[in-house]
């Protein structure tokens, strides 16, 4: 589905002025400035390789409909035109969801907002509303949001689900891919005459983690559950193997609430700056967000671990006011890329089997020090934990190595370091998916480039770079098979 125009031509220009006459209303911009901030995300602080590929990479316009009605009228304009289009919200994407590959102009959805409606154990709301005001909204009704990411306060709703895979409530509630997180969605296709759809249940999977290639979302809704008065506990233990069997034992303790936890080692902890207080020098740690009856057996299973508690605080009420989920997930990398310039992540999930001393072996195998964060997660029902490792970008040839170890190890690395949605990305796009896109999307122009050819031709997409030759298998074989086997862990936290 080739676009008859390229990103920067004379050609191209005429079509978006085009589109500008088509939909006056409409405000489109090509202000340098503007246009520059609307074509990034937060995808190049895991690593330089990103930031390489995607430096020149600008879309030529930024668009900013203020409802769904002038969404529908631009996604006719531009598939008349054969325009670009690139759906963005926040910008706070890590896997370069809205970097646009082949320019056109980026949908600024910020101003679509509000939440529409809420109900007993869920919540709708338009797509550019922060999840912030969605949790603000729930509170009378003694409800929050299941799972939101760790930059709550500056992502929109619906760039979370069409970006993200999980969050803040993933050890209680599973990733955005399990069944019933997402309940619906209201979708824009991109054809002359759009239709506008509605997802429900299982099918919303069609269009979550599709990086906006799948229609252009204008609502979403999800389920909630009851709200908690959270707090932010600090746990210290001598290593990153104890800090990470606690972990286990939180994630698999139904009987516990707790929505967040994230063990780190000594090396990742001491870059928490502002939590150095609770940071005994040279220990490892386990950062959780925890309701307040379940604090004291926590800290009783901590106990047999050889960890105690140094921080228990209410959520919000920690050290300059941070939740303490911002310091967990992608803000962990965020923090440590502070203290570390050339830091490059890798990505991955642990073994089912011998899950803690896989990592443990990888750690001892590794040159140098890594910095270590690892979040509680659940797929399918099943312990998945997923392990941000921390490494010297700069060093040739580290990355690969690291990637091929872990993956020799039985670890499921994802390559985060191109922004293409792959085989080895954390969802493959399906079969059902393709198709689904070949329906909404005929004309090939929403984010086209982010997309793995099935079938490439040898070399097709390379970059040279060495993102290129990672070894990484990506986590489809987990989101397929976790349902299938039975509920318990196969082997315990080894």
């Amino acid at each position: 589905m080739a676009l008859p125009t390229a990103a920067g031509t004379p050609e191209r220009a005429a079509a978006i002025d085009a589109v500008r006459a088509d939909v006056p209303d409409i405000p489109i911009s090509d202000e340098a400035g503007l246009v520059r901030r609307r074509s990034t995300d937060r995808s190049a602080l895991l690593g330089p390789h990103m930031a390489v590929q995607t430096s020149s990479s600008l879309a030529e316009a930024v668009a900013t409909p203020t409802d769904e009605p002038q969404v529908v009228a631009l996604l006719a304009a531009c598939a008349r035109r054969r325009v670009p289009l690139v759906p963005r919200g926040a910008g706070t994407s890590n896997f370069g969801q809205t970097i646009p590959l082949d320019g056109g102009i980026v949908v600024d959805l910020s101003a679509l907002t509000g939440v529409t409606a809420v109900g007993d154990g869920w919540v709708r709301a338009r797509a550019g509303t922060m999840l912030d005001d969605v949790d603000e909204v729930l509170v009378p009704h003694g409800a929050e949001l299941r799972i939101h990411p760790s930059s709550k306060r500056m992502s929109t709703i619906a760039g979370f689900v069409i970006g993200g895979h999980g969050g803040v409530g993933s050890m209680r509630f599973g990733g955005l891919a399990d069944v019933g997180n997402i309940t619906g969605l209201r979708v824009v296709t991109a054809e002359e005459s759009p239709r506008v759809l509605e997802l429900r249940g299982a099918s919303t999977g069609l269009v979550q983690f599709s990086f906006g290639m799948n229609g252009v979302v204008t609502e979403v809704e999800v389920a909630t559950t009851v709200r908690r008065e959270w707090r932010d506990v600090m746990f210290s233990f001598d290593d990153l193997g104890s800090a990470m069997r606690f972990g286990w034992d939180m994630t698999v303790s139904d009987g516990l609430e707790l929505k967040n936890c994230m063990p780190v080692n000594a090396a990742m902890a001491a870059h928490l700056t502002p939590l150095q207080e609770f940071l005994p020098s040279g220990r490892a740690a386990a950062l959780a967000m925890v309701a307040p009856a379940s604090v004291e057996p926590a800290a009783d299973v901590a106990r047999r671990h050889g960890g105690h508690v140094t921080m228990d605080v209410r959520t919000g009420e920690g050290p300059r006011g941070f939740p303490g989920y911002e310091y967990t997930w992608g803000h962990a990398m965020w923090w440590l890329r502070k203290g570390q310039p050339t830091l490059a992540e890798v990505l991955f999930l642990l073994p089912e089997v011998r899950p803690v001393e896989s990592l443990l072996e990888l750690v001892e195998r590794t040159p140098g020090e890594p910095w270590v964060s690892s979040t509680c997660q659940r797929i399918g029902g099943r312990p998945s934990p997923q392990v941000a490792y921390g490494i010297d970008g700069s060093v040739p040839g580290r990355l690969a190595e690291v990637s091929a170890i872990a993956e020799e190890l039985g670890c499921l690395v994802v390559n985060i370091h191109r922004p293409k949605l792959t085989s080895a990305s954390i969802r493959g796009f399906s079969a059902e998916q393709r198709a689904f896109k070949a329906d909404v999307d005929p004309f090939g122009i929403l984010n086209p480039g982010k997309l793995e050819d099935p079938d490439p031709v040898d070399g097709a997409g390379a970059t040279g770079t060495e993102a290129d030759a990672l070894t990484a298998s990506g986590w489809a074989s987990r989101f397929e098979t976790a349902t299938a086997h039975p509920a318990a862990g196969p082997t315990g936290p080894a």
